[in-house]
């Protein structure tokens, strides 16, 4: 949900499949969204309330692919493969693991109420 009352969108919902590649390797799919638009093409839709709209993730990254590797054709760079969205899963214990992705991004999450105080800086 975005709180911010001036956006177009109120709302983007992404299903998105996993499937484990290895125990600590899993990759992602895009499948679909849901975009909830509180205006479409800058008109809003008043009492209606947010319209659902449907996005077919995969065809968008087609299209997306197709563009980059047309303009790298013209500039005459190598195409670029398709995308291979996964992430690297560590246990660090019971309460807290961290996430690496393929792009290099680090996540660390632990359990509501347990886990935090041993990451804090300076506990002991």
């Amino acid at each position: 949900d975005f709180t911010s009352k001036k956006g177009a969108l109120q709302q983007l919902r992404v299903v998105i499949m996993a499937t484990a590649l290895t125990p600590t390797r899993v990759s992602l799919r895009f499948v679909h969204a849901w975009a909830y638009a509180r205006r479409l093409f800058g008109v809003p839709l008043g009492p209606l309330g947010p319209a659902p709209l449907y996005v077919p993730l995969w065809l968008l990254f087609a299209v997306l692919r197709f563009c980059v590797n047309l303009f790298r054709l013209a500039t005459r760079k190598a195409r670029l493969p398709p995308p291979n969205p996964y992430f690297d899963v560590t246990y660090i214990d019971e309460d807290t693991r961290c996430h690496r992705t393929g792009e290099g991004n680090i996540f660390i999450q632990c359990r509501p109420g347990r886990g935090v105080a041993k990451l804090a800086p300076g506990s002991a």
